[in-house]
């Protein structure tokens, strides 16, 4: 728990309406578990997406793919959050911000919480609906009832709404918390970001085809 707004308001909650603010309280209070956890929570609600994105319900079992994002999911999410913690640092660091990497890293790590509300979705709805959760357009699937077909289509639909809404909120958070930690405008927190994405990109770009003239040779 930490004081917002001059109450006792869980993180959980208040990053929802106050990103900032919660950002600014969860500096000295957020310990290396609790990031862990919420780079785990976003890892494994991006892997229950993905895996309904790449129709993985067609082929595999419901419990398979929980297992399966769980595990793939929360390793994943933790690599995540140090390398793009790290990429934020130094990215920050050509444009003059002064953050201390532990405070970008408290900074990603909050932005995951929002996909917490999409994972609990996830994993309420997969029980009712099974498998047919993890396809990419349950409506192309014959159904032995309308019923079912309405239930699977409606958690369908809210599970990806919520993932991108939690997505969207995410992204906010990033900005706002780096314009927090740096103590300047969350513009020039966005060039950031933008400088981050950037850099991937080119990297990827330039690396990829090196990599396969290697292997070619």
């Amino acid at each position: 728990m930490m004081p917002v707004g001059g109450s006792d308001i869980s993180p959980w909650r208040s990053i929802w309406r106050s990103p900032a603010l919660t950002i600014r309280n969860a500096l000295g209070s957020t310990s290396t578990p609790t990031l862990l956890f919420l780079g785990a929570v976003g890892g494994v609600a991006q892997a229950f997406a993905r895996e309904a994105t790449k129709n993985s319900g067609v082929r595999v079992p419901a419990w398979a793919l929980v297992a399966g994002a769980i595990l793939v999911g929360s390793t994943y999410g933790v690599l995540q959050l140090y390398l793009l913690s790290t990429l934020l640092y130094w990215t920050g660091r050509l444009t003059g911000a002064v953050a201390p990497f532990r405070s970008v890293q408290i900074v990603v790590g909050w932005s995951n919480a929002p996909f917490a509300a999409n994972l609990v979705l996830w994993l309420v709805a997969t029980p009712l609906v099974g498998r047919h959760l993890f396809v990419f357009d349950p409506t192309l699937i014959q159904f032995e009832s309308p019923a079912r077909s309405l239930l699977v289509g409606f958690a369908w639909l809210m599970t990806m709404c919520t993932f991108a809404l939690s997505g969207a909120w995410s992204m906010l958070i990033l900005v706002q918390g780096m314009a927090e930690v740096n103590g300047f405008s969350v513009w020039r927190a966005l060039g950031i970001l933008v400088l981050a994405l950037l850099t991937v990109t080119s990297t990827v770009f330039l690396v990829v085809p090196i990599v396969a003239h290697v292997l070619r040779h």
